[in-house]
C-alpha cells in the first residue's frame, strides 16, 4: 500500500514538471502547444514513480528525433506526457534516432505536407 502524499511532495513534484515543460519549450513553443496544463498534470502524476532525469532524457532525445520537423508538427507536450505514454520511447539510455520510427512517419507525414502544398500553389 502507498502513502499518501503530503503537501511539500506535491509541491516539489509540481515544481519539477514545470522544470520539464521548461525544457520542452525547445521542442514546441507554449504559443502552439494549447495542452501545457494537461501535460503538468500528466507529469505530477509520472513523477510519482519515473526520474526528472528520466523525463528530461525523453525530451532530448525527442527534440534530437525531431530537429528537421516543422515545429507544427511535433506532438504536443499533453500527448507526449500522456496516457499512451509516447515519452518512454525516448527515455532509454541507448536511444539512437535512426531506430525511431515514429519520427521517421513524421518526415513522411511532413513531406506529404509540403507536396500537397507546392502542388497547390502551383495549380494556382
Amino acid at each position: 500500500m502507498s502513502t499518501p502524499d503530503t503537501p511539500e511532495d506535491k509541491e516539489v513534484r509540481t515544481s519539477d514538471a514545470k522544470a520539464i515543460l521548461a525544457a520542452y519549450k525547445m521542442i514546441k513553443r507554449p504559443g502552439l502547444d494549447l495542452s501545457r496544463w494537461r501535460a503538468k498534470n500528466h507529469l505530477i502524476t509520472l513523477l510519482k514513480t519515473h526520474s526528472v532525469e528520466d523525463i528530461l532524457r525523453a525530451v532530448l532525445h525527442y527534440a534530437m528525433a525531431t530537429e528537421d520537423t516543422e515545429e507544427q508538427f511535433r506532438r504536443s507536450a499533453g500527448n507526449f506526457f500522456g496516457r499512451y505514454k509516447e515519452w518512454e520511447c525516448y527515455a532509454a539510455r541507448d536511444w539512437k534516432p535512426e531506430l525511431d520510427e515514429q519520427a521517421e512517419q513524421d518526415k513522411k507525414d511532413q513531406e506529404a505536407y509540403d507536396r500537397i502544398a507546392r502542388e497547390s500553389s502551383d495549380a494556382v
